[in-house]
């Protein structure tokens, strides 16, 4: 999604220059616990997940740190929080590195009111069936899962009212900071409206076509 970088703010206090010092580390995670998402960054975080196995270099734990700092960067603007603010500080304690990321998460972005436009053989009432209650109006909370939670909504029902082969021909993603919102624009080509044509059958010999023909789920001129 096109946004600003999350501004971080880097405390760091030295420590050994000793090559042969430990790079076994301790790791604390701050300020995620209210917004609900610490337990997805654990899950997410290199830091943690190898923290049994301590790195060989200074650069190795730095790049650990710098995937982790990476990530906790795409989770908080996937849920909204555009303008958080990232702080690691590094130090030693009892003989380890410590390493603590702190997180202020600031206020949650929410949706503007989408842009969303039609090309194709489309009537107005089947366009405003394929976008009605989507999860991405205000004041609904800026997330990435709700821009493809209403694609999908969209795609969905469209074939549902005789257009088939839609398709999302653009998708762009507007952050602005100054209002806190998201604007999500989108171009649909709904293609071309589709109905059942007449019957043909092949090889018929003892069954009446007409027989066939009432069988059918469908009726010449339905919608597909």
């Amino acid at each position: 999604m096109a946004s600003a970088a999350a501004a971080e703010v880097a405390a760091e206090r030295a420590s050994s220059d000793d090559p042969a010092a430990s790079f076994a580390y301790e790791v604390e995670l701050n300020g995620l616990g209210p917004i609900g998402l610490e337990g997805r960054a654990r899950s997410l975080s290199r830091l943690f997940s190898e923290k049994g196995q301590a790195p060989s270099s200074r650069a190795g734990l730095n790049r650990r740190i710098q995937t982790d700092m990476a990530m906790l960067r795409r989770l908080l603007h996937a849920e909204g929080y555009y303008g958080a603010r990232i702080r690691r500080e590094i130090g030693r304690r009892n003989g380890k590195v410590r390493i603590v990321l702190g997180v202020e998460p600031g206020k949650r972005f929410v949706f503007a009111r989408p842009a969303i436009g039609f090309s194709g053989d489309i009537a107005a009432a089947a366009a405003a069936h394929a976008l009605a209650d989507l999860p991405i109006a205000p004041p609904a909370p800026a997330r990435s899962e709700a821009i493809l939670a209403a694609e999908r909504l969209i795609l969905g029902r469209l074939p549902q009212i005789g257009y088939p082969f839609a398709r999302i021909a653009r998708r762009d993603v507007v952050v602005d900071h100054e209002t806190e919102t998201v604007l999500v624009q989108m171009d649909i080509d709904a293609g071309p409206r589709i109905a059942f044509g007449s019957f043909a059958f092949e090889g018929l010999e003892s069954i009446e076509p007409a027989l066939l023909e009432r069988m059918a789920p469908w009726r010449q001129g339905a919608l597909y």
